[in-house]
């Protein structure tokens, strides 16, 4: 029997299939790229060339994907783990094919695939849902399936998806849109495109553009979660109403938790990482950037104190040096909250513990303290 080899081909958790328009009694039928072995030639060598020849792609071939497959009585199917290479093409759809998508899990049935592929589908599926592990935050578990996102999910994800909606609702930009749940219980968020800091911090974290919009994006989103007042809501932090004088806070807004776009300067396109969102004042939000984004603790006393100028008049209610005294109280009470969530058995908040986040908290307040009167004054 003649061996046919197929690329299962995945790029950030999506499946790339081709649906045949030759010859005619497979025509429509969805599959994985490949072609027939020639005699002397390597399978894996086979299988790169074929998905040269009919997609324009380069592909590195990995590990075998299941048992082989008969096809008829006449050819045997084998089909091998691919990914595309660093330097290849868009694949394209070629003599054989005239449709190519690129399938996240939850689409591989919306396909009819040919019934020689099906069983290494099934096979697959599972394998997809592992994704690209996303580089930054500290909370960790998020990973990139095709254009979304999946996060771990708590008691409270219910209350950080109906704010969320809310946000949609009241044409908030650069909030991500929650498309449900997934197979393995992982919220399934959009994927924002743009630049990200990881777990890194580029120079284009610190352009003053940036920080303004940060300011002017933050009131936008103050003015219009006061309005937000779900019943019984629970939050990471533990099940408490929102107070009288409080509003929902994101709590987390730092380089880390930005999409930048690709411009110079940057300016800011989207907001990740909510699930630490919680009842607080607006100034707790205001003074986490201005520690996030200003690092008083480390710059110049002269550039923290013009940064926090920038900030303070993008937001427009604080001044400069009402964000100066209340950043080390936000930043106190984000240690509580670790310790506490840690405490109550969050994986996330012990994991931040583990690392080096608290102990890097502490030692920035410690320099804090001794450089106040200073940025106080340049203020």
């Amino acid at each position: 029997m003649q061996i046919v080899v197929g690329a299962a081909i995945v790029r950030a958790g999506e499946l790339l299939a081709c649906r045949r328009s030759t010859p005619a009694e497979v025509a429509g039928g969805w599959e994985l790229p490949g072609g027939k072995v020639e005699p002397g030639e390597d399978e894996r060598a086979a299988l790169v060339r074929e998905c040269r020849e009919e997609l324009g792609c380069a592909i590195i071939a990995g590990e075998r994907l299941g048992p082989d497959v008969p096809i008829g009585d006449r050819y045997v199917l084998r089909a091998y783990h691919a990914h595309l290479a660093p330097e290849s093409k868009e694949p394209a759809p070629g003599p054989e094919h005239d449709q190519l998508r690129w399938l996240q899990p939850e689409q591989l049935d919306e396909v009819d695939w040919l019934p020689a592929d099906r069983p290494l589908i099934t096979e697959l599926a599972d394998s997809l849902l592992d994704g690209d592990q996303l580089a930054g935050g500290q909370v960790g578990g998020a990973v990139r399936i095709g254009d979304t996102v999946r996060r771990p999910v708590g008691p409270w994800t219910p209350t950080i998806h109906a704010l969320l909606a809310h946000l949609a609702a009241e044409n908030v930009t650069g909030i991500p849109r929650v498309h449900g749940i997934d197979a393995r219980g992982r919220e399934i968020l959009e994927l924002l495109p743009g630049r990200t800091t990881g777990n890194g911090r580029p120079p284009w974290a610190d352009a003053d553009e940036l920080l303004a919009d940060v300011g002017r994006w933050l009131a936008t989103y103050h003015e219009a979660v006061r309005t937000f007042r779900p019943e019984s809501p629970v939050w990471r932090s533990g099940a408490r109403p929102i107070g009288p004088d409080e509003l929902v806070c994101h709590n987390d807004l730092a380089p880390y938790n930005v999409v930048a776009t690709e411009t110079d300067p940057p300016r800011l396109h989207g907001v990740l990482d909510w699930d630490v969102a919680g009842p607080g004042k607006p100034i707790d939000d205001v003074a986490f950037a201005a520690w996030s984004f200003v690092a008083p603790y480390d710059a110049k006393q002269g550039e923290a104190a013009r940064r926090l100028h920038v900030l303070a008049e993008a937001y427009g209610r604080f001044t400069a040096e009402e964000l100066l005294e209340a950043a080390p109280i936000r930043m106190n009470r984000a240690l509580e909250r670790i310790r506490a969530g840690a405490a109550r058995g969050d994986e996330g908040m012990q994991r931040l513990i583990d690392g080096t986040e608290v102990r890097l908290t502490e030692e920035r307040l410690a320099r804090l303290e001794i450089r106040t009167a200073e940025i106080r004054a340049a203020l």
